[in-house]
C-alpha cells in the first residue's frame, strides 16, 4: 500500500481522536523499539517507525502506509500488530482495522461496521501471561469515565473489566504484571481482574496526552514514549521505583502508539499451548474440574517427549498442579473460596520453558438471577394471578437454583409492597376494592441483597365491573386514564392521551381536517328514577402571545358529552351536552343537563372531541358524574336514606323515606327493586350493592 491509500483518501491526515502512545529507553544492550506515528511536528510519512534505545537516536520510518493511522489503538502480540483507526466522516463513524504481519510488511484490511465509540482504545498492551490484550476505553454508561477492558484481536471488540482512572500508558511484563502510567505521572500496578490500582511511585513527568510503553521481557525495563509539555521523548522507567531516565529527546517531537519490541515470552523448545480447556462444576458447587489436553509439540513444531508439568491458577493463586504426558487428557481438581467470575489459567512447562497459557472464563457457584421474563397478570373476578419465568442461567451465565431465588413484588400503579421475599413463580391475591381500578405489578429478583435485578413490569389490566355515583376521575393523575378507553374514530393516529408535562389528558390536534376522537369511561351503575348530571373540567392549551409574553384564549376544538350502553362510540346514542367550543385557557366546567335512565344498569359516559382542525390541545382535567335533585325535588340525605344488612338467605332493607332502592349483583344484574319501608330480599351467597339516591352500600351474603 502507498501513502495515498484508500483509507487516507477518505480523510487524509484526520486524527479524530488522538490516543497517543508510548515510551522507549535504552539499556546496556540497546533494543530497537517500534511504534505507529500518531503525530509529528515535522510531518512525515504515516506508518510504523523504529528507533534504537540509545542517546540521541531519532525515529526512522520502517513501514510507510497511509492506512496506518492508529488513533483508536495499536497493540503488538508475538509478531502481529493490530491497528485500529476511527474517523468521524461527515457524522458517520468510519472504522479501519489492520491485522499486520510486521516481518513481511503485509496486512489484512477490514472496515467493521459493528464497532462503537466505546471500542476506541487509548493505552493498550499485550499480556504474555494470559494472552489477553488490555486497553483503556470510554465507559459505555458514563462517557466521562474510562474502563480497563480486554480486546478480542479477531474483531477489535472490547469487554469491560471495571472502571479505572485514566492511564496515559499500559505495559505488561513477561510474568503478566500489568503496569500503567497515570495522567498524574504516577506508575501504578493494576489488578487485571478488578482494575484496582496500587501506586509504585511518581515518574516526575506529567503526560499531557495519551502515551505508550512496553517492557523488555529480557531485562524487565520499561520503555516509555512520554509526551509532555516539552514534547516527545524516550525514557526508561524502573518498575520497582518508578524512576524515569531520559534516553533521547525526539526532534522534531513524535507521539507513537503501540510501542513494542520484536519479542516473545516463549523459549525455543517450550511446549505449545494446552488445548480443549473446559470447566466442570456441578450446579452451584465451588469445587470442580478444569479439563484440558496436554500439547504434543513444542513451539518449533518438534515432537515433545517425557512428562510435562502443569498448573491451574486464578489471579496468581495456584489451585491445582501436576504432570502428564504429551497429548494426554488432564482433569485437574480445583476449588474457589466464593461464588464469582473467574479466569482460569492453564500453564504447561518443560525444561525449555513455559507454554503460552490457555485461559477460560467461567462463573463458579450460585449466580445472580437475571430479570424475570413473561411477567403477566390475569384477572378472574377479583382474583389477580401473576406469573413469570426465570431464565435458566444467571447474569454471568452461571447456575441458578430457582428454589434459592426470592422476589420483591410491588402492586402498581401506586407501588404497594406485597412481598419482599416471595418464592415461586405464581403469585395470587384477592383484591378488596370496589369500583374499577387499574392494576399492574413490578417484580425484582435476587438471591441475596448484594445484587437485586431491576424491576420488570407486567401488563396493565382493569379490575372491577362498574363504578357507582358519585363518580369522579382526576386526570392530573397519570394512572386514572388507564380505566378509560380512547377511540381514534377518524384513524389519523391523533387522539386522547396523557401529557406528562401538562399533567392532563389532552386531545392532540388532528392530522385530518376535522377531529373525531372519543374518550369513554368505565361502566357506571345508574339507577332508574334518579336524576344525574355530568361535568367535564377542561381548558384550551392557549396560544402564546410574544408581544405580551403570555398565553391567550384560542379555539382548541369542540367537546360534547354522550351516554351509551357500551364502551363504544357507536353506542353513544344519548347526547347529554351538545358540541361546545373549548376556547378559554382557564380551567372551566362543561356541564350536561340533568338526565335520567330508563332502567337501572351499567352505562358509559363518552367525551367526544370534534370540530375543525386546530393546532392547539384540548385539556381534560376532571370528569364527574353525580346524582342531583330535579327542580322541586328534595334530595334525601344519606343518613336517612336506607340501611341494608345481611341476614340468612338474603338482605334486610330498612327504607324509612320510601325511596327506590335497587339491589344489584356484582355482574350488574338488578336482583330486586324495593320501594316499601321495610323488606327482605332473597339472595344467594355473594356480594351485592344496595343503591339509592346516590348512596351505595356493599353487603356480603354468606
Amino acid at each position: 500500500m502507498n501513502n495515498l491509500s484508500r483509507y487516507a483518501r477518505i480523510a487524509v491526515g484526520a486524527a479524530a481522536l488522538s490516543f497517543f502512545p508510548g515510551a522507549m529507553e535504552a539499556a546496556d544492550n540497546p533494543v530497537t523499539l517500534y511504534g505507529v506515528k500518531i503525530y509529528c511536528e515535522g510531518g512525515g510519512p504515516t506508518g510504523l517507525y523504529s528507533v534504537e534505545a540509545t542517546p540521541g537516536a531519532q525515529p526512522q520510518i520502517y513501514w510507510s502506509d497511509g492506512d496506518m493511522l492508529g488513533n483508536a489503538g495499536v497493540v503488538y502480540a508475538d509478531g502481529t500488530m493490530y491497528v485500529l483507526t476511527y474517523l468521524d466522516f461527515y457524522g458517520m463513524q468510519v472504522w479501519s482495522y489492520l491485522t499486520c504481519d510486521v516481518e513481511n510488511q503485509t496486512y489484512d484490511f477490514a472496515m467493521p461496521e459493528y464497532l462503537e465509540f466505546t471500542d476506541v482504545g487509548s493505552a493498550s498492551t499485550y499480556d504474555p501471561a494470559t494472552g489477553n490484550v488490555y486497553t483503556i476505553c470510554i465507559d459505555g454508561d458514563d462517557t466521562s469515565q474510562v474502563t480497563l477492558s480486554t480486546m478480542d484481536v479477531a474483531t477489535a471488540k472490547k469487554t469491560p473489566v471495571s472502571r479505572i482512572s485514566r492511564m496515559a500508558a499500559l505495559a505488561a511484563d513477561r510474568q503478566g504484571t500489568l503496569y500503567g502510567i497515570g495522567m498524574d505521572g504516577v506508575l501504578y500496578k493494576i489488578d487485571k481482574h478488578t482494575a484496582a490500582t496500587t501506586a509504585v511511585g511518581s515518574t516526575g513527568l506529567i503526560p499531557n496526552v495519551n502515551n505508550t510503553a512496553v517492557i523488555d521481557y529480557a531485562t524487565g525495563v520499561m520503555y516509555w514514549n512520554a509526551y509532555t509539555e516539552d514534547g516527545g521523548a524516550l525514557y526508561t522507567v524502573d518498575v520497582t521505583t518508578a524512576e524515569a531516565t531520559l534516553v533521547t529527546k525526539f526532534d522534531p517531537s513524535f507521539q507513537f502508539d503501540g510501542l513494542f519490541i520484536k519479542q516473545t515470552a516463549q523459549n525455543d523448545g517450550a511446549p505449545e499451548q494446552p488445548t480443549g480447556v473446559s470447566a466442570n462444576f456441578e450446579g452451584g458447587s465451588l469445587a470442580g474440574d478444569i479439563c484440558f489436553v496436554m500439547p504434543s509439540v513444542d513451539v518449533d513444531g518438534g515432537q515433545l517427549t517425557g512428562e510435562l508439568a502443569y498448573k491451574v491458577s486464578v489471579a496468581g493463586k495456584v489451585l491445582s498442579e501436576g504432570t502428564g504426558m504429551p497429548g494426554s487428557e488432564v482433569k485437574a481438581p480445583v476449588e474457589v473460596d466464593r461464588r464469582g467470575n473467574y479466569q482460569f489459567l492453564v500453564e504447561v512447562s518443560n525444561d525449555s520453558g513455559t507454554a503460552r497459557p490457555s485461559t477460560l472464563w467461567r462463573y463458579v457457584g450460585l449466580d445472580d438471577p437475571k430479570e424475570v421474563e413473561n411477567l403477566t397478570v390475569t384477572i378472574d373476578g377479583m382474583i389477580a394471578t401473576l406469573t413469570w419465568d426465570l431464565p435458566e442461567t444467571g447474569v454471568n451465565g452461571g447456575y441458578i437454583d430457582p428454589e434459592d431465588v426470592k422476589y420483591v413484588i410491588v402492586r402498581g400503579p401506586y407501588e404497594k409492597l406485597m412481598s419482599s421475599d416471595f418464592r415461586g413463580n405464581t403469585y395470587m391475591e384477592t383484591l378488596d376494592w370496589t369500583g374499577v381500578e387499574p392494576l399492574m405489578y413490578g417484580v425484582h429478583a435476587y438471591v441475596d441483597e448484594s445484587y437485586v435485578t431491576d424491576m420488570v413490569f407486567s401488563n396493565i389490566v382493569t379490575v372491577g365491573e362498574f363504578v357507582t355515583v358519585p363518580y369522579e376521575q382526576d386526570f392530573t393523575d397519570i394512572f386514572r386514564q388507564l380505566v378509560f378507553t380512547a377511540f381514534d374514530n377518524n384513524g389519523d393516529q391523533c387522539t386522547w392521551m396523557y401529557d406528562q408535562e401538562l399533567e392532563s389528558m389532552v386531545c392532540n390536534w388532528p392530522l385530518a381536517d376535522t377531529s373525531d376522537d372519543w374518550f369513554v369511561s368505565p361502566a357506571i351503575m345508574l339507577e332508574a328514577g334518579e336524576t344525574y348530571r355530568t361535568v367535564a373540567t377542561v381548558r384550551s392549551e392557549g396560544k402564546w402571545n410574544y408581544t405580551n409574553q403570555e398565553y391567550e384564549d384560542v379555539f382548541a376544538g369542540n367537546l360534547s358529552i354522550s351516554l351509551g350502553s357500551e364502551a363504544d362510540p357507536s353506542a353513544m346514542t344519548t347526547v347529554l351536552l351538545e358540541p361546545t367550543e373549548v376556547y378559554s385557557k382557564e380551567l372551566h366546567d362543561l356541564s350536561s343537563g340533568l338526565f335520567t335512565v330508563p332502567v337501572t344498569g351499567k352505562y358509559y359516559v363518552g367525551l367526544h372531541h370534534s370540530g375543525p382542525r386546530s393546532i392547539y390541545y384540548t385539556l381534560l382535567n376532571k370528569l364527574v358524574v353525580k346524582a342531583e335533585a330535579a327542580d322541586g325535588v328534595t334530595s334525601v340525605e344519606a343518613s336517612e336514606a336506607f340501611t341494608a344488612t345481611a341476614v340468612d338467605g338474603g338482605i334486610a332493607i330498612e327504607n324509612p323515606a320510601g325511596m327506590t332502592v335497587s339491589v344489584v349483583a356484582m355482574d350488574g344484574r338488578n336482583v330486586a327493586t324495593v320501594t316499601s319501608r321495610s323488606a327482605i330480599v332473597n339472595a344467594t351467597p355473594g356480594v351485592y350493592l344496595v343503591v339509592s339516591s346516590g348512596v351505595t352500600t356493599k353487603v356480603a351474603v354468606r
